[in-house]
């Protein structure tokens, strides 16, 4: 949240799907331990052509970057929904699956289930994340069978 400064887009934007990723996972262990029958599944959509970059294209070096990107990374925005939309219909999907393209590096590519990295496992991480977005959101989400409670 960068309270005490020190902004910067691609490390807000990184810390950004780490988040993500933290919460999609303890959202699922939540579904598991107090036996609720949804899932919850992450999915990314490789390197893309959107207007996200409009907001970092004043910047020399990542003109430069975005040009290198289109010429070898980026894939159409129809192509960069699909990983979400597999995540959303395939019946084989099973809770805390991620789905991002399955090309070099996940950056182009239809949609396969992909592995996050360690630091989106951190369970720790992960309840903390939980704690604070619901004291942000005042959302508490109890899934505690209210009608079975003595």
């Amino acid at each position: 949240m960068f309270e005490k400064g020190g902004y910067a887009i691609m490390k807000a934007y990184g810390n950004t799907k780490l988040s993500n990723l933290l919460f999609t996972y303890e959202l699922q262990r939540r579904f598991e331990k107090f036996n609720v029958n949804c899932i919850a599944v992450a999915a990314h959509p490789g390197v893309s052509k959107s207007n996200l970059a409009k907001y970092v294209t004043k910047k020399l070096l990542y003109k430069i970057g975005m040009a290198i990107s289109d010429l070898i990374m980026s894939q159409s925005t129809s192509m960069g929904a699909l990983p979400e939309v597999r995540a959303s219909v395939d019946p084989l999907v099973k809770g805390g699956d991620y789905f991002g393209p399955g090309g070099f590096q996940e950056w182009k590519g239809y949609p396969v289930k992909v592995k996050s990295n360690d630091a989106s496992h951190d369970l720790k991480n992960a309840e903390k994340l939980w704690e604070v977005s619901e004291k942000l959101t005042k959302v508490n989400y109890d899934f505690r069978d209210k009608k079975n409670e003595n």
